[in-house]
């Protein structure tokens, strides 16, 4: 095994540990897929927008914020696109998305350890929730 193989081990094994404790992209797919006409709003009111890698881990993904709730249907392409294309990491490689793979929220470029743990439906909302992780 190579550095660079193993290097890659590692990120998907710590991924996979911090995925016990985060929302993953495959359950954030489900209650998507559940609520297509839902939209995505954070627990502050503020919308859920575009999925990218996180800086803090790049293959993990972060979700950013928006002016306004975005649409499930919408965040389910990105999600789509994701697990079919993978993601550039934010200082380069490719990285493979998962349904094991952990959600953050957070803007491109930072990493703040803002994690997403819960999504609640209710009223055609689909609210996630966030708790600040001490590392």
């Amino acid at each position: 095994m190579d550095m660079q193989d193993f290097v890659n081990a590692m990120n998907v094994r710590d991924s996979l540990e911090r995925g016990n404790y985060h929302l993953t992209i495959g359950y954030l797919e489900k209650v998507l897929r559940l609520n297509p006409r839902a939209v995505v709003q954070w627990e502050d009111g503020k919308g859920a927008d575009y999925i990218d890698s996180y800086r803090g881990y790049y293959n993990d993904c972060a979700i950013s914020d928006a002016p306004t709730p975005q649409s499930a249907s919408g965040m389910l392409e990105r999600i789509e696109h994701l697990k079919a294309e993978g993601m550039e990491g934010y200082k380069g490689g490719h990285y493979a998305v998962s349904d094991r793979t952990p959600l953050w929220r957070s803007e491109y470029g930072d990493a703040d350890n803002v994690a997403v743990i819960s999504a609640d439906v209710a009223d055609g909302v689909i609210t996630l929730r966030t708790e600040k992780i001490e590392q």
